[in-house]
């Protein structure tokens, strides 16, 4: 799975907010009625009764005198990095080494290897992040935990794109949990 986060605001169900509307093109001011926290989508509610699903990036803070994003740096994207592998519950990361790479433009590259798969996370030395996660045992519910803790491990971060890369066999991309063996047994590859 690879995904993409910028550094930007997080917004709290209750929280009042400019929105863009489809019919309208200035912004609205609305109220924040859910939130979609792995996806940053929210749902928001315009005073006439209007519910609309809204990403992130079409919302805009009502009040201007918000705290500042803090500055990202590499001790900042390390100690995120520790932070969310140590509260992850679905699946434990044992015995994970962790590499930093520093010699990378304005940014870094952190590699987490353990056996059950690999972690890149990539820092353009501004405010984006790139991060492929490979786990062996292909769960969705993994990669949602992960990028879920690592967003509120600093508080600072939001999802601008998810990306599922599913394995492949026989020509064909599949997930794991679309290969049931017991129905349709796989035939080995030509080259095997």
């Amino acid at each position: 799975t690879v995904f993409q986060l910028e550094q930007g605001r997080r917004y709290n169900v209750g929280d009042k907010v400019y929105a863009f509307y489809q019919d309208y093109p200035e912004l609205r001011v609305t109220e924040i009625i859910w939130e979609d926290a792995v996806n940053d989508y929210y749902g928001v509610r315009f005073h006439w009764g209007v519910e609309q699903t809204v990403p992130r990036a079409m919302l805009r803070p009502v009040d201007e005198t918000l705290e500042p994003l803090p500055t990202v740096t590499a001790a900042f994207i390390d100690d995120a990095l520790k932070e969310t592998l140590a509260s992850l519950e679905s699946f434990k990361v044992t015995n994970a080494d962790l590499y930093r790479l520093d010699s990378v433009g304005d940014g870094t590259v952190s590699v987490v290897l353990w056996s059950g798969g690999t972690i890149v996370v990539v820092w353009d030395g501004k405010t984006h992040v790139d991060i492929n996660m490979f786990t062996y045992d292909d769960k969705q519910k993994y990669a949602d935990e992960f990028i879920l803790r690592f967003k509120k491990s600093q508080g600072s971060f939001v999802s601008s794109l998810r990306d599922e890369q599913p394995r492949g066999t026989g020509h064909v991309v599949n997930f794991l949990h679309d290969l049931d063996d017991d129905v349709t047994p796989r035939a080995n590859p030509r080259w095997a």
